[in-house]
């Protein structure tokens, strides 16, 4: 077994390691954001990646992935080891957030607890829809006084004010507001009434086969209306994906879960978290 080494990747390495990590991780390294990649290497080159940043006082990590034909030789472990030496001074915490649909993190929380990591409770979990083929509508009721309007059809000074009074007000909202860079406008629609936003659902496009329902929010008082934007969300993404793709929805609120409840009767969280303090 070769000798395994610990690079710290720059923007330099940005094509080297880009295979291991998730999409809005490479991207901070491109642009040379705040962010830690520390590639594990042998005499072939690269064998896994992990990437993260800082949370105020704890390390979250983005992307922790070894290739499958190099697993079971230690190159997870010394990431892991790496990452505790570089922090072993601070009082912090590392924090590991994954999906266990995906079929790459099934083997990541034995991983993970043989390296000192416990699990936690997720405040917000990300529940799998399905794919789009299985998305379905419901009897709804389009608003009387009252526009319905994709994102791409909205002005964007209204959006900015609705992102604007969501903060303020604590509701359910995507990182990085409704026009984040993720977010599929075509996808995503709002209500309109009085020349402001009174409700919206938000889609990501995550990747080439995953979509992320990642907020919902109505101040609505006939709950008919919203599951109309729904609809209008739904037939959308039906027309515009394959559909094959899977989708998930993060339940950031007690009306996310509901309509979770109401449209996916069968559906259950697949998100886990680990954390370690160091």
């Amino acid at each position: 077994m070769s000798e395994i080494k610990i690079l710290a990747a720059g923007k330099e390495q940005a094509d080297i390691v880009a295979p291991y990590m998730g999409r809005e991780a490479l991207d901070a390294l491109k642009a040379s954001l705040p962010i830690t990649v520390l590639a594990a290497t042998d005499k072939d080159g690269v064998m896994g990646v992990l990437a993260g940043a800082m949370d105020q006082d704890v390390f979250m990590i983005d992307s922790l992935f070894v290739d499958p034909e190099k697993r079971g030789l230690g190159a997870g472990r010394a990431l892991i080891e790496c990452l505790d030496g570089i922090f072993e001074e601070g009082d912090i915490a590392v924090r590991a957030e994954f999906n266990i649909e995906n079929k790459d993190n099934e083997t990541l929380p034995g991983f993970l607890r043989a390296m000192y990591f416990e699990e936690e409770d997720i405040d917000y979990p990300m529940y799998y829809l399905g794919s789009i083929r299985d998305l379905r509508t419901a009897s709804a009721k389009k608003p009387e006084n009252a526009e319905i309007r994709s994102f791409s059809d909205t002005d964007e000074k209204l959006l900015k004010a609705a992102s604007a009074k969501s903060v303020s007000e604590g509701n359910p909202l995507p990182e990085g507001g409704l026009l984040s860079k993720k977010t599929d406008t075509e996808s995503s629609f709002c209500i309109i009434e009085d020349g402001k936003i009174t409700a919206y659902v938000v889609v990501e496009n995550v990747d080439d086969e995953l979509l992320k329902i990642a907020a919902l929010y109505s101040s609505a008082d006939d709950p008919r209306e919203t599951i109309y934007m729904i609809n209008c969300m739904v037939e959308t993404i039906k027309g515009k994906y394959y559909s094959g793709n899977r989708v998930a929805m993060l339940a950031l609120s007690p009306l996310s879960k509901k309509v979770i409840d109401f449209f996916f009767e069968e559906t259950v969280p697949v998100s886990r978290s680990f954390i370690k303090f160091l």
